[in-house]
């Protein structure tokens, strides 16, 4: 008997990648949404009852990833890049940060848009739960990044 369809492939249901300095990531089922904000500043100026608006300090919160667990150990070492530096270990600020692209495909892989986050570095790592009683067996890795700007 013929077999139809086509093997799966992860972009059937994922419609994004992410490249970490160059290096592919494919594997992220999810990404947070990412999103910057602008302070507004309001003064009052003399006895107009209008205040005057103006922009005031940016912010980016941080962005979540997910992917299934996985042997590569790259974002695993990302991580301990960044506690060998908090513990004072001699590893600059420079040699954690790493630019981020999140990059939007279309159905055929094809990229359809970019969005770098500049300078991120990992604050949270959870290498997942463990789980004997789950049928399917999955272990949900993620990593929660901050970072500069996008």
């Amino acid at each position: 008997m013929a077999t139809r369809g086509r093997p799966a492939d992860f972009r059937d249901h994922a419609r994004f990648l992410v490249e970490i300095d160059g290096a592919d990531y494919a594997g992220f089922q999810s990404c947070s949404e990412i999103r910057g904000t602008v302070a507004k500043k309001e003064y009052h100026d003399g006895a107009s009852p209008i205040p005057f608006k103006k922009a005031g300090k940016e912010d980016y919160p941080d962005v979540t990833l997910e992917r299934g667990k996985s042997p590569n150990q790259d974002l695993e070492a990302w991580w301990n890049e960044v506690k060998a530096s908090v513990r004072g270990n001699g590893v600059p600020p420079e040699a954690y940060k790493r630019n981020v692209n999140v990059v939007e495909t279309d159905e055929t892989g094809a990229r359809v848009d970019v969005t770098t986050l500049f300078n991120a570095f990992p604050i949270d790592f959870k290498k997942g739960d463990y789980d004997a009683t789950d049928k399917e067996g999955f272990v949900i890795e993620s990593m929660i990044l901050a970072y500069d700007e996008f």
